[in-house]
């Protein structure tokens, strides 16, 4: 549990930042996967 708190301390703006860009980009990459399907 205090591993947890200490990461959470520990993670910036930038890193939440770059976490939000990956996950859009994820989610992007497999809409259009998943459109290219039909």
């Amino acid at each position: 549990m205090r591993l947890v708190h200490c990461i959470g301390h520990q993670m910036s703006i930038e890193d939440a930042k770059m976490l939000a860009i990956s996950v859009l980009l994820l989610t992007l990459l497999i809409k259009k996967e998943f459109l290219s399907h039909f």
